[in-house]
């Protein structure tokens, strides 16, 4: 008995460190159209009188085009629109793998008909998505939040204003 108990325990701690390893970023290359990360804010169902700011956050295609709000409290419009060099982007794909997002499964929590924040990530094998209310900056791994808030500080050499739709992007959720 005790040494069914002894596997069983290993069992689950093997499981728990194969859960967190270290995965590799690897784009999805059958639709480089669509971003390989993209963070979106929802309004939820606000309060009467409240505009809660809701949007694109950011998103970055794999050939370093970026677009982002021109800051978090400034979600929805207007956008700006650059394009990453290509130590940007090797930066950011290391810093992706290193804060959890590709392989750690903590619990999230959205507050249900609240705002929230979702970060999405595209991979050659699917779509990794972290939500939280209010924002990620509340999220409880803290890979996700350092990883939100380099995004949210990420600036291209030339952005140049443009519009970009407030509807969530659900071709790029699929």
């Amino acid at each position: 008995m005790r040494t069914i108990a002894i596997a069983m325990f290993s069992g689950l701690v093997l499981f728990f460190i194969q859960g967190c390893k270290d995965t590799k970023m690897v784009f999805d290359k059958s639709r480089p159209e669509v971003p390989f990360l993209f963070i979106y804010r929802t309004s939820g169902y606000p309060a009467l009188n409240q505009k809660p700011p809701c949007g694109l956050v950011i998103a970055i295609w794999q050939d370093g085009k970026i677009v982002r709000a021109k800051s978090a409290a400034k979600v929805g419009r207007p956008h700006l629109e650059g394009k990453l060099t290509t130590e940007q982007l090797r930066r950011l794909l290391v810093i992706i793998e290193q804060s959890g997002a590709l392989s750690c499964r903590a619990k999230q929590y959205v507050i249900i008909d609240g705002s929230n924040e979702e970060l999405t990530l595209r991979l050659s094998n699917g779509l990794v998505t972290w939500a939280a209310s209010p924002d990620l900056a509340s999220c409880n791994q803290q890979g996700i939040k350092d990883l939100r808030e380099y995004l949210l500080k990420l600036k291209a050499a030339h952005e140049i204003a443009t519009e970009w739709p407030k509807e969530y992007p659900t071709e790029w959720s699929r």
